[in-house]
């Protein structure tokens, strides 16, 4: 089967294989997971869903988690024996390290033929990694082929499912932002047709990227593009991994029926930060790792410096804008902008690693 382009939309997932075929699948579909802090409550429910999809194992990397949470999750390992392991960091290395260490863990692992990435609070529906399986059957068995399970709360993805938005960085956009694209997003916000509301009409469509939470992949693929960067520490580490995979002639296609749901919001997703980059309620080593990191994979498809900072200004001008109008603080905005522009010089010259100010991670 040729390689599928960003946009690519594929028929829908077939019927129901043997169910020997299935057990066989499961059975070497091998779950990772990062958690910190004092979420053993969330893992403790996002592990329950993922053996209830039917995951053979699961790979828990704790990553910095506060004592209680560390004897929770003890606790949780012994009650599902061998099929769940501990994976313990002696500190916080963020994303990209929890994750790096959880996929050298499977990587050797005979018996994980197939990973499966969840983020702490992601918990699969029942039928998630069935649908993904009929999925990945549907597209030839082909371990070329990566796939997402869709997150409803990620608007992008949704947006791709059901209005077949290509997920992609936009040559010579700012954290996502271009001005061509401004008369789509208009439309769409005031066309009655909401995408929480919307119909699926793109089942399996090709992705330019991914995010760990739902990123499901044959093990082969890290001898082919290695494990995540962890000098890029927090937020887009996981894009920088799965555009790997896009650049060495896979593709990802997002599986609308493979649903994972997110039990707690994201920090940009919450209501108090719905303007993350200016709002006082997002923590600034965050806003920082996420401009900077993003900003140096938007680097990569720049082709125009012209068009790139028409963008970043028009972007920039508009967060000052509705950082004043919302928080009324003007040395607030002014101390964001300035830690925006900070990541972003950062970003842009390949800036890697943790910030010299930083703290434990969030």
């Amino acid at each position: 089967m040729s390689r599928g382009r960003v946009g690519d939309v594929r028929e829908a997932p077939p019927g129901t294989p043997s169910t020997l075929e299935w057990a066989v699948f499961a059975q070497r579909t091998c779950v990772v997971t990062v958690t910190y802090g004092d979420r053993a409550h969330l893992v403790r429910k996002a592990v329950a869903a993922a053996f209830d999809a039917g995951a053979g194992g699961i790979v828990v990397v704790d990553n910095g988690a506060a004592p209680p949470s560390r004897a929770e999750i003890d606790r949780l390992a012994q009650a599902w024996g061998g099929r769940l392991e501990v994976v313990r960091l002696p500190e916080n290395r963020g994303s990209a390290g929890g994750f790096r260490a959880g996929l050298e863990r499977v990587r050797d692992r005979a018996e994980c033929e197939f990973i499966w990435l969840l983020d702490d609070d992601n918990a699969p529906r029942p039928d998630a990694l069935g649908r993904l399986w009929h999925a990945y059957g549907a597209l030839g068995a082909d371990p070329n082929h990566a796939l997402l399970s869709l997150r409803p709360d990620r608007k992008e993805y949704l947006l791709a499912a059901t209005c077949g938005v290509p997920v992609a960085i936009t040559p010579n956009a700012f954290l996502g932002f271009h001005l061509m694209d401004v008369p789509s997003k208009v439309r769409r916000r005031l066309s009655p047709a909401r995408p929480g509301r919307a119909a699926i009409r793109f089942p399996l469509a090709a992705v330019g990227y991914a995010p760990y939470g739902g990123f499901f992949f044959h093990r082969s693929w890290l001898d082919r593009v290695g494990l995540p960067d962890e000098r890029l520490y927090l937020y887009g580490d996981d894009h920088d991994f799965s555009l790997r995979f896009v650049r060495a002639g896979g593709t990802i296609y997002l599986c609308a029926a493979s649903e994972v749901v997110d039990l707690e919001p994201s920090w940009h997703h919450e209501p108090s930060a719905s303007r993350p980059w200016v709002s006082p309620a997002a923590d600034e080593r965050r806003v920082y790792y996420a401009v900077r990191n993003r900003a140096r994979l938007e680097k990569a498809f720049t082709t125009s410096r012209i068009a790139y900072w028409a963008n970043a200004c028009t972007y920039l001008g508009f967060l000052v804008v509705v950082g004043l109008l919302g928080e009324g603080r003007a040395r607030q905005v002014l101390r964001r902008v300035h830690l925006v522009l900070r990541a972003l010089r950062d970003g842009r010259s390949d800036h890697r690693g943790r910030a010299a100010d930083e703290g434990p991670a969030v």
